[in-house]
């Protein structure tokens, strides 16, 4: 359970992922959305059941609609840069059943107000094993950088550009 708040903009964001974990990522935010409205907005039986409630990402999640909003945005880039990366081995991709069934519910609740109040204070998480990293974006980086050299497969960006930002934070293993 994580966010890979690598930029405040989440289409750039979303962009860094590599395919693996832009995948993975769509379940992920669709859970911690879940249980966001559920505590912002009350129940409705198609969201998910509540998971990693007490995980720091969930938290911020449901700690006001400002992150929830920009939580959706995300998820809402997540699936539609899944569905651009598709295109090229698909003709006519399906959108993740996570976000055709939940999307419309978790943007119903979205307000733009969000992006007035972006900033690295916005983000009251780190996830990363970067804590000491005054700004979130460059953790989240530096922990990607880390997750992609430790996987046993070489990560792949389908049909986009490796981040900027891959060969500024390698190390040697």
């Amino acid at each position: 359970m994580n966010i890979f708040a690598t930029s405040f903009n989440t289409q750039e964001a979303v962009s860094h992922l590599d395919d693996l974990r832009l995948n993975k990522m769509i379940l992920e935010t669709a859970q911690m959305l879940s249980s966001a409205y559920r505590c912002l907005f009350g129940d409705d039986t198609r969201l998910y059941k509540i998971t990693h409630f007490n995980h720091p990402c969930s938290i911020w999640a449901r700690d006001n609609v400002h992150h929830y909003s920009w939580l959706v945005q995300y998820f809402d880039d997540l699936a539609k840069e899944k569905m651009r990366r598709d295109l090229t081995r698909i003709s006519d991709p399906i959108p993740h059943k996570s976000w055709n069934e939940l999307f419309e519910m978790f943007n119903s609740k979205k307000t733009n107000d969000y992006q007035t109040k972006l900033s690295v204070q916005f983000f009251k998480f780190n996830c990363t094993e970067f804590k000491s990293e005054p700004d979130l974006r460059i953790a989240y980086r530096k922990q990607l950088v880390k997750k992609w050299q430790n996987d046993i497969r070489p990560p792949k960006w389908t049909s986009t550009n490796i981040p900027y930002f891959f060969d500024t934070y390698k190390s040697d293993k």
